[in-house]
């Protein structure tokens, strides 16, 4: 209620002050889309960097956390759990990786995600397989799985059973494997969908492979090269295109072996993928020295070590040698196999030097993360007794501000009780007027409708209509019947306004959302005409206005638009400045337009209702509340033909306060 008295000013200034203190200590961080980007953006370049230090990934991870991680089960921060985990085992850091991937489970778990969750578990799966723990890597395949059917999380559950599959052909089980790669088919041949389609044909072939049926292992090879050629991934392209070159060195097909080989190293060269290239030429010298070729055979091994060395490969250069000592073996040169053998046990103690300094710089790290545990513990057990202290002292300020606040509002009621009293007795009176005006408007509204079907209702009593007319008629009564019910629902709205006094709640809205679901609501009438709604931006405009009434005014114009406008045709809205404190907000169509002398009656009660362009029917009364609507906003609202067509409906509202 509004008082018009000098204390009124007093009383809101009190209120806003009251409420502004009283939720001083609650505001809560929101995460904008921009830093959602933001975060992507970092988390890639996270990912994509070559820094293999866990202590400078933790700290850049903590980093992340500050900034976007709030509250605690964010989905920010499962996704920076996320990816430090990726990261951490990208660089060996297993022990690491367990950690933060089992602290994003707990999020995911918390916040009902289950598909984060089965990914989640299945990056822990893999894990586990890189340490050899194979038992607990097909448990957390299988919970994966689990989870997945559970929440009809399709690309989990391919995913899972791929899993399954890899972990059976590292255990030797090629039957099993089948068995899995069988299992994922089924799920997406069921869903009609192809996830990991090509890294199942891969299992497949390697499995018919190491059973000797190397015609299927071929065909499952070149498939999967057909997606990836289809797809454009050329990492795809040079494994298969490697894999089907290993299969023609086992059938002992030493050209067509070459031939593949040196295709995929040279698709591999000229999108400079050259980890890739050195794995694939590694498997050519074997194959050059079964035909004789030593020397071509081990200059390549040689220059292959060269750029091992420059890509930090350490595992290709144990494989290097160990492929030159056995060259050298088979040439008889047992004192140049003793030193490549011996090269070899030297970088396969680099290698375990590097391990061991890995596992206690990891060591190192967890324990750093305890102790930083604990004292956040302790410095959150001090803000906790800080806070609480706070909290007490501000009860009791909150409580003396709202006796005070309590106080002045009854002395200001005290006084107003006569102003209040005058305006009950004139909306009483204005009550009256609304009722007569209402009771005028049924009765020239309705009377038509209810005498034209009290008419056919006799003839059809009557018998005095052919079958035909009886049902020509019965669907005119049922077009008179639906019409007069929407009159009296729109007499019903409009009434209530009239005798509530409007119970007008003026409030800051945006009015991207109050158009949005105003063409919401009419989805179905617009998809039925294959109608082309073109709302402009309208980001950062907001109105002061009831919102209640200023969605039926939306509604209804949208409507009228609809009603008016042919199939496949076009309505636009936008909103323009009208003055420094208006926006005006239009609805444009291109349809059967309005007659010019129609639409100076558009918005008299008195206005006649027209068929739509399907053949629609209206009330009549919509606009007249549009315009009785806008009117109580402050607004004013009219209507002019569209400048190639059509009719544009315009009203205005207060910008926002």
């Amino acid at each position: 209620m509004l008082y018009k008295s000098k204390y009124s000013f007093k009383l809101g200034i009190i209120t806003i002050l009251i409420l502004a203190f009283a939720w001083s200590g609650a505001v809560a961080q929101l995460t904008t889309r921009a830093d959602s980007l933001r975060l992507e953006r970092e988390l890639q370049s996270l990912k994509d960097a070559s820094v293999s230090n866990p202590d400078t990934i933790i700290v850049a991870g903590d980093r992340l956390l500050s900034i976007y991680g709030k509250p605690a089960t964010s989905p920010n921060r499962l996704k920076i759990y996320r990816a430090l985990g990726f990261v951490l085992s990208k660089h060996g850091y297993l022990q690491l990786t367990e950690r933060y991937y089992r602290e994003a489970v707990e999020i995911a778990r918390k916040t009902g995600n289950q598909s984060a969750e089965a990914d989640l578990i299945n990056s822990l799966g893999v894990m586990w397989a890189k340490k050899g723990e194979y038992i607990k890597a097909e448990s957390s395949f299988l919970k994966a799985l689990i989870i997945s059917e559970k929440a009809r999380y399709v690309p989990g559950i391919v995913s899972s059973y791929l899993k399954l599959s890899t972990l059976r052909i590292k255990q030797n089980k090629p039957v099993e494997c089948l068995s899995f790669c069988k299992k994922a088919d089924s799920v997406n041949a069921v869903n009609h969908v192809s996830f990991l389609k090509q890294e199942i044909l891969r299992n497949r072939g390697i499995v018919k492979a190491m059973q000797g049926h190397y015609a299927e292992a071929l065909a499952s090879f070149n498939t999967s090269y057909k997606i990836g050629v289809e797809e454009k991934d050329v990492v795809d392209q040079v494994v298969d295109l490697q894999n089907i070159g290993l299969v023609y060195k086992e059938q002992k097909h030493i050209a067509e072996a070459l031939s593949y080989l040196k295709k995929a190293a040279s698709l591999a060269k000229s999108y400079y993928l050259k980890e890739e290239e050195v794995r694939v030429e590694i498997n050519i010298p074997p194959i050059l020295a079964s035909t004789g070729n030593f020397d071509e055979a081990e200059a390549m091994l040689l220059a292959l070590d060269k750029r091992a060395i420059e890509l930090s490969l350490i595992d290709m250069r144990l494989e290097i040698y160990t492929k030159l000592s056995e060259l050298s073996e088979q040439q008889k040169n047992y004192r140049k196999a003793y030193r490549y053998l011996g090269t070899y046990t030297e970088l396969r103690d680099k290698q375990a030097n590097e391990e061991s300094g890995r596992v206690l710089q990891e060591a190192q790290v967890n324990l750093g993360l305890l102790k930083a545990n604990k004292r956040l513990k302790d410095n959150e057990d001090l803000l906790f007794q800080k806070t609480r202290e706070r909290n007490i002292l501000f009860g009791v300020l909150l409580f003396c501000s709202l006796l005070l606040g309590t106080l002045v509002f009854a002395l200001l009621r005290l006084k107003n009780l006569n102003w209040v009293l005058s305006q009950k007795k004139e909306q009483l009176s204005q009550s009256n007027s609304s009722k007569n005006k209402l009771l005028s408007i049924i009765g020239h509204d309705l009377r038509g409708h209810e005498s034209t079907s009290l008419g056919l209702l006799g003839l059809l009593k009557n018998g005095d209509l052919t079958p035909e007319e009886a049902d020509t008629y019965l669907g005119m009564l049922l077009t008179q019947t639906e019409s007069a019910l929407a009159t009296l629902e729109d007499l019903l709205l409009w009434g209530q306004t009239q005798i509530k006094g409007g119970d007008y709640k003026p409030q800051n809205l945006m009015l991207s959302l109050l158009i949005d679901r105003s063409v919401a609501l009419n989805t179905e009438a617009i998809q039925k005409k294959e109608l082309d709604v073109q709302v402009d931006d309208l980001q950062g405009k907001e109105v002061n206005a009831d919102a209640h009434y200023i969605s039926f005014v939306m509604r209804n114009l949208l409507a009228n638009a609809i009603k008016f406008t042919p199939n496949k045709g076009i309505i636009k809205i936008y909103a323009e400045d009208y003055s420094p404190q208006q926006y005006s907000i239009c609805v444009a169509d291109d349809g059967i337009g309005i007659p010019p002398e129609q639409l100076e009656q558009i918005f008299s009660p008195q206005s006649i209702s027209r068929k739509g362009t399907n053949n629609e029917s209206g009330t009549g009364l919509g606009l007249t509340l549009c315009k009785e609507f806008v009117e109580a906003n402050g607004g004013k609202i009219w209507a002019h033909p569209g400048l190639q067509g059509g009719t544009v409906f315009c009203f205005t509202l207060n910008k926002k306060r």
